[in-house]
């Protein structure tokens, strides 16, 4: 049901609308608080009561939206100090009710007007130190709901007692919040949690962000995120996948995101500033305040902290329905693809490079001579410059700081005697001593990289295929990139795909072909240089049609396990890599190692090469030299070609082809992402 308006706006509110959000929140906080009554409870309940019903408010999008209840269902967060009826999570009416009520509730002694800003009784607080909700009025504890219903109700002749809210109003006086961004954290693939990117909230100080990225640092950040318990990754993704963490919202000031993204795990940051009224601001921030003595349950395909921070702005800003256009599973990227669709709500889009993008933009312009003086600088601070001159020298030295940084960014934080913090302080000096101003590093939006262009992750595909005879194969993948795909939006050199089926049917001989059916696909390549030798990677577990002699035509689980080098152009538009390749193969006719155990092993070397020939076009293939450490022992070769071109935004064209031994098949596709 759409939203109702008042029926009536008191004459002050309609003054207070033009001056900042806090300003009216604390207005409308000590106005519902105002004077002594003129009537009794009882009468003042049953008017709101009756108001509210008349509206219908308690089925209103934007009343559901406070309460986080989708389609009917009960609320999604969890936590009794979340509702003020018993049925409060399940039934959005007597949660409104229990509302109203609470307002008339008698007044703690935090509450009253004349008592002391700090907390002064253990009372006040629970064996971990946090506030216990029972010390603040009704009020104090849902300002945002109180905010809404004075929206939509009309108050006059309604008085309610007179209360402070002191713990609220330092909370809204340290956020300060004016402006919102949406931020994207990119894809860290070395981490199983951070594989698909994260995004959370930026509470900016300033109505206008972007006025200088150091003051954006004082800005605080909104993030949601399970509030884990293990390390152990078998039972973190179980429980991950089962809602068994709960997921809790955080705010802190926005440095600590960078320092965790930029510099921890040098991932790029995109922000999105969003459109959203002052005093929409101002109800975003009062009810991140009611979810903080509560939680939702953390599910890592669906309600992650890209559902979750979707649904605080679909509280605050009903129209958008963000939440109700996701499908599952509820990716980073799907987050930012929405609230860029959303019609007008992004005005403008900027982009804070990680650490090892500034020092890649800092090195760009060196010579060979000049990197391997960057290298030997980093061991070594004191090693000789004097074959460069002066201005030379200060690009190397700046360069060779950045590198230590990227190097050492956990132990400059937080291990204050680290020799690090000694080798840093004296290329510091040297660079002083030059008396020569660093260039700024260039501040563009990599526009060919615009998460917000990505392709679409689920994809659907039909091919024509030919293996002697004709047929047809489809394509399905529920997300979510491989290096064939665009590159837009998404890792440059790595690939990582959920659920992707390839089957068909083929006339010779007349049977049901599978390709491949991957339950995960994770890949990385890494080029090595200098400044990084760390190995490339790829993973696999799913299922697949055996195409070699050893089992030519069987269904088997396959779990693959590769890793090795690779080699890249600077701007990595061509990379080789070769990798050693561990293949193992499962099922009722595998070539076993042994007749009792249905398991068969495959181990050798793989290469291969991923070429953008276009920014459209992109050409992958991969050769495999694999012994069979089985019953039928020996050699066999396996390989794989793509060439796909991006027609459109969501159409691809592509020839692929896939064989081993002496069997091959080819096909002429066609994507829809």
């Amino acid at each position: 049901m759409a939203d109702t308006t008042p029926v009536v706006r008191p004459p002050l509110r309609v003054q207070l609308r033009r001056r900042r959000w806090l300003g009216w929140l604390l207005f409308a906080v000590t106005w519902l608080a105002g004077a002594a009554h003129a009537q009794t409870p009882t009468e003042d309940l049953a008017r709101l009561h009756a108001r509210a019903r008349t509206l219908d408010i308690a089925h209103s999008r934007a009343w559901l939206g406070l309460l986080h209840m989708r389609s009917g269902g009960p609320s999604e967060v969890r936590g009794q100090d979340f509702f003020l009826s018993a049925d409060g999570q399940h039934d959005p009416q007597a949660e409104l009710d229990a509302t109203l009520a609470s307002w008339f509730a008698p007044v703690p002694p935090l509450s009253l007007p004349n008592a002391p800003t700090e907390l002064t009784t253990q009372d006040d607080v629970d064996d971990n130190g946090r506030v216990r909700p029972s010390s603040m009025h009704p009020i104090c504890r849902f300002p945002a709901r109180a905010m809404y219903l004075t929206e939509q109700l009309d108050m006059s002749g309604v008085t309610l007692p007179s209360i402070r809210c002191p713990r609220a109003e330092r909370f809204f006086a340290r956020v300060g919040a004016r402006s919102v961004t949406l931020v994207f954290s990119g894809y860290h693939l070395s981490a199983p949690a951070s594989a698909f990117g994260h995004t959370f909230l930026r509470l900016n100080k300033r109505l206008d962000a972007g006025q200088g990225k150091e003051l954006e640092l004082l800005d605080q950040a909104v993030d949601f995120a399970a509030d884990v318990d293990t390390g152990n990754p078998l039972v973190y993704a179980l429980k991950g996948m089962t809602g068994a963490f709960p997921g809790v919202f955080h705010v802190l000031p926005y440095y600590y995101k960078v320092r965790e993204y930029n510099d921890f795990e040098s991932r790029d940051l995109w922000e999105f500033d969003l459109d959203i009224a002052p005093d929409r601001v101002g109800l975003l921030v009062a009810h991140i305040w009611e979810l903080g003595w509560s939680y939702a349950p953390y599910y890592y395909a669906s309600g992650n902290c890209a559902y979750h921070i979707l649904a605080l702005l679909d509280a605050v800003v009903p129209r958008l329905a963000l939440t109700e256009k996701l499908s599952w599973p509820v990716l980073p990227v799907h987050a930012v693809q929405q609230v860029a669709a959303a019609q007008g709500l992004v005005r403008g889009v900027r982009f804070r490079p990680s650490t090892r993008r500034q020092f890649e933009n800092r090195i760009a312009d060196l010579s060979g001579t000049e990197q391997a003086a960057v290298a030997d600088l980093a061991r070594d601070p004191s090693a000789t410059l004097s074959q460069f001159a002066p201005p030379r020298q200060a690009a190397v030295l700046d360069a060779s700081a950045d590198l230590v940084d990227l190097r050492n960014a956990r132990e400059l934080i937080f291990e204050p005697h680290h020799p690090v913090h000694v080798l840093r302080r004296t290329l510091l000096e040297r660079r002083a001593e030059l008396a020569i101003p660093s260039p700024d590093l260039p501040d563009v939006l990599p526009e060919n990289e615009r998460v917000d262009a990505a392709h679409k992750t689920r994809r659907l595909g039909i091919a024509g295929a030919f293996d002697g005879g004709a047929g047809v194969m489809l394509d399905a993948r529920i997300n979510m990139h491989d290096w064939a795909d665009s590159p837009t939006g998404y890792p440059q050199l790595g690939r990582i795909e959920f659920l992707a089926v390839r089957a068909g049917w083929m006339s010779q001989p007349n049977r049901l072909v599978i390709d491949r059916a991957d339950l995960l696909h994770v890949a990385t390549l890494l080029p090595v240089d200098r400044f990084r030798m760390k190995p490339s990677w790829q993973f696999r577990v799913g299922a697949d049609q055996r195409m070699d002699r050893v089992c030519a035509g069987c269904i088997l689980g396959t779990a693959q396990i590769s890793g090795g080098l690779t080699l890249a152009t600077s701007a990595r538009a061509f990379a080789g890599y070769v990798m050693t390749d561990v293949f193992l193969q499962a099922g009722p006719h595998a070539a076993a190692l042994w007749p009792w155990v249905p398991v068969g092993l495959q181990a050798g070397g793989l290469a291969g090469i991923r070429w953008e020939l276009h920014n459209r076009a992109v050409l992958t293939a991969s050769v495999a030299l694999r012994y069979a450490a089985n019953q039928m022992r020996g050699w066999v070769t396996a390989w794989d070609t793509k060439l796909r071109w991006r027609w459109t935004d969501t159409v691809s064209l592509g020839l692929e082809g896939v064989g081993a031994d002496a069997a091959w098949r080819s096909s002429c596709s066609a994507y829809w992402y």
